[in-house]
């Protein structure tokens, strides 16, 4: 990595480049796109609960709300969150960074979101972008459509850097070889807790001694129960990331939240 003072900052062009990467309502509408069963389940249940139940009004009424609430309530956050916050604008990654990072490692779980915009950030760095999606493994409806949706994207607009499909260890980059690795909304999708420590640790081995790995998640919390209802069970709690840093050696110099719903942890080498 260079000696370059931080914060990085980004030049105008960069800026609009980076507000032109994300369309209109993506946000809401991947959610619906990808997730839409959900919200017909929800909806059906409470629905077949008038019939298959003897509840009083009262109950049937509390449970009609609960799912109307969840449902638009899950949406708006979503909108706040992937269309009008700071999210994608990346401030909060380039404002941690203390130095133009060389070697970046982009990791996701079949459907990229931030390769392009690394790209726009960093022109200059050598950027690697690993794919860990594994059919037998993520077997989710929900993440199987969003890498079908990514993929048509892909064919359709090209992509600044070929993907390399990976599992989630054993990949082929020498030791403390990235000084940056950005892992976006990804590694809940590795519901088991063994394959998490696989991961992280395969992360310490490849990262440079001064180097950062970002983990962005929303958390299993209150403010996402309130938002998500039941699909807040989908996520991890802090004390599973605080784990999972501990247990690989990596040092949490900074956590930092999102619109209030989402957490970055900064990761560290000791």
């Amino acid at each position: 990595m260079t000696d370059r003072t931080f914060p990085l900052k980004l030049t105008t062009g960069a800026e609009k480049r980076l507000r032109s990467i994300r369309r209109p309502m993506e946000g809401v509408k991947n959610i619906l796109k990808f997730n839409w069963h959900f919200y017909v389940l929800s909806i059906v249940l409470a629905f077949a609960l008038t019939f298959l139940l003897p509840f009083s009004p009262v109950v049937l009424g509390i449970v009609y709300l609960m799912v109307i609430t969840w449902t638009w309530l899950s949406l708006l956050v979503s909108y706040l969150v992937y269309d009008v916050s700071s999210l994608y604008r990346y401030r909060w990654l380039l404002e941690e960074l203390r130095s133009e990072p060389v070697n970046i490692l982009n990791i996701h779980a079949g459907f990229d979101e931030t390769s392009r915009a690394l790209v726009t950030m960093f022109p200059s760095a050598n950027l690697q972008v690993f794919d860990f999606f594994n059919a037998e493994r993520n077997t989710e409806i929900s993440i199987k459509r969003a890498r079908a949706d990514w993929l048509q994207r892909m064919a359709r607009e090209g992509v600044p850097v070929e993907p390399i499909s990976v599992d989630i260890a054993g990949w082929n980059l020498a030791d403390d070889s990235q000084d940056l690795i950005v892992v976006f909304m990804a590694v809940h999708e590795l519901r088991k807790a063994s394959d998490r420590d696989i991961f992280f640790r395969e992360m310490h081995r490849v990262l440079a001694p001064g180097g950062m790995v970002v983990v962005v998640e929303h958390l299993r919390d209150k403010w996402n129960f309130l938002a998500f209802g039941p699909g807040f069970l989908h996520f991890f709690p802090r004390s599973e990331w605080l784990r999972l840093a501990e247990k690989s050696d990596f040092v949490v110099s900074k956590e930092r939240t999102i619109a209030g719903f989402v957490q970055v942890f900064y990761l560290c080498k000791q």
